[in-house]
């Protein structure tokens, strides 16, 4: 019921079990939810008593937003240590 929301990140990327990118665009707007029922993996839809959420809208990837697509090559992260120097 209504466009799938998440926490509140800004930017953030997810990968749903289909293999399909959503993300949360920078500058969307933040609405405080008080949910009243939630899905998991394990279960179908429950209902829950919960305090307000600030979430956002996910929205299904734009390539052109995100810089990303399904069809590249994985993405590998790298953590560069410091060496001392202020040559960066």
């Amino acid at each position: 019921m209504g466009e799938p929301m998440v926490e509140a990140l800004s930017g953030a990327i997810y990968r749903d079990d289909g293999d399909q990118l959503w993300f949360t665009p920078r500058e969307g707007e933040v609405f405080e939810v008080r949910p009243l029922s939630m899905a998991t993996m394990e279960e179908p839809c429950q209902p829950i008593d919960s305090e307000a959420r600030q979430l956002r809208v996910l929205l299904p990837n734009d390539p052109e937003v995100t810089q990303i697509s399904v069809d590249a090559e994985p993405i590998r992260l790298v953590t560069v240590e410091d060496s001392g120097s202020n040559d960066r």
